[in-house]
């Protein structure tokens, strides 16, 4: 008798630890290329507990930066209390690690999340505060029936902002040159929406266009059948303002110009745990750089172009042209060039900042094209007064120095400044040594 109540005692102790610390099992049936899902739950903040294998990428081989320090101009008044973290950079860099995820048998959602064992996982993050409550928040649905395709491999790798060039640039595509070039040579690149840029970045590392898919434009590949309307649709909404429209807003019935996301499965998925919107990686801004020189070989020539960048719509500098005729009287002996876009494709573009030894302007997804300067040129910028690095790691990780105002006056609108305290910033910018 004794026995018998230890042993229903052990399976109730079992049982209370299983149901409180593994996932919940939702179920999952497939049937003619169409995904069933009954309970499903949502995943956001850790990795998916499902098997994979991590691969560590950081033990590349890339040439030494020279990383310098960042610097501010200006008295109290334009410089926040979020200053760049104080630490040795080098340092940082060296303790750096890039893990690549392999998963098997996965579904992908073209938005970064994933489907295992009947649950959804968002790996891929958002950069506003509030994300994780947003996930959570929501009503649970009680099923789903999700077309998808088939493939061998699929390379998954975007985030909220995967759109945005800067962000895409920064953040994603130097990750991209650490995947082992036989798993990038047979493998799908699965992506939320496609511009021309991903195409030509793309390409650059060994994807051809025919591999590259564009969930934008193959949404009505997955688009549902009949499914638990209200809350759905609740979930649809209040994923869709953390993670670049997941599965999007859905009625009863499958519609033509619905924007659900596109679904696929894969026997082998292949993503990083660096998708958060603003984390970039030192190693992979280096190594990609170094492959990206040798790819299209690139001049070796110094670098002697000087740029003032005249964004034009917003966070526009009212004065930039007045800024620029002193800096011509001041200096005459340097050649000032105004831009205001990055033009041509991106080899083009690349091939351009290859050959810019300064740039000036207001804080611009194009000015991520520093990116592709020659290690040692210098990146000059005006920034927001709140936290906002971005731009000033991805200089000095590509060994630029880099030095930047915090401008109360700009929000996200044209903006007027003080013309002298300006000159007086870009001259003391390219004295930097």
């Amino acid at each position: 008798m004794f026995l018998t109540f230890l042993i229903f005692l052990a399976i109730v102790v079992t049982s209370f630890f299983t149901y409180c610390f593994i996932p919940f099992k939702a179920v999952q049936i497939t049937q003619n290329e169409t995904l069933f899902l009954e309970s499903p739950k949502l995943y956001v903040k850790d990795y998916p507990h499902f098997t994979y294998r991590r691969i560590l990428l950081s033990n590349v081989k890339v040439p030494r930066i020279d990383y310098k320090t960042p610097q501010v101009f200006g008295d109290e008044k334009y410089i926040d209390a979020c200053m760049f973290p104080r630490f040795n950079f080098e340092e940082h860099a060296k303790r750096s690690r890039v893990y690549m995820l392999h998963f098997k048998d996965t579904f992908c959602l073209s938005n970064g999340v994933f489907i295992k064992e009947g649950n959804f996982y968002a790996i891929s993050h958002n950069c506003k505060k509030m994300v994780h409550q947003l996930y959570l928040n929501f009503e649970k649905p009680k099923s789903y029936q999700i077309n998808f395709k088939r493939y061998h491999s699929i390379i998954s790798l975007t985030h909220v902002n995967f759109e945005t060039f800067g962000h895409w640039l920064s953040e994603i595509y130097p990750t991209f040159f650490l995947i082992p070039e036989e798993i990038r040579k047979t493998s799908y690149v699965l992506c939320f929406s496609i511009k021309q840029f991903h195409i030509d970045g793309y390409e650059i590392a060994g994807i051809p266009k025919e591999r590259i898919l564009d969930g934008n434009a193959l949404k009505d590949l997955s688009s549902m059948p009949k499914q638990s309307g209200n809350n759905l649709k609740r979930l649809f909404n209040v994923v869709s303002n953390s993670v670049c429209s997941f599965l999007s807003k859905s009625s009863s019935t499958p519609s033509k110009s619905s924007v659900d996301a596109y679904t696929v499965f894969a026997e082998n998925v292949y993503t990083f745990q660096l998708q958060t919107c603003m984390h970039m990686s030192a190693i992979s801004i280096a190594f990609a750089k170094y492959q990206i020189k040798k790819i299209l070989k690139l001049s070796e020539s110094p670098p002697n172009r000087y740029i003032i960048f005249d964004r034009k719509d917003s966070r526009k500098i009212i004065e930039i042209n007045q800024i620029f005729e002193k800096l011509k009287i001041s200096n005459p002996e340097i050649s000032f060039e105004i831009r205001s876009e990055n033009k041509g494709n991106l080899q083009a573009q690349i091939r351009f900042w290859n050959s810019v030894k300064f740039v000036f302007g207001s804080h611009s997804s194009a000015i991520f094209g520093c990116l592709f300067m020659q290690p040692g040129s210098t990146v000059a910028v005006v920034e927001f007064r709140q936290c906002f690095h971005s731009l000033k790691y991805l200089a000095i990780a590509s060994g630029h120095y880099f030095i930047h105002i915090r401008e109360p006056q700009m929000l996200t609108s044209p903006f007027h400044v003080d013309v002298d305290f300006y000159v007086k910033f870009i001259e003391k910018a390219m004295s930097l040594k």
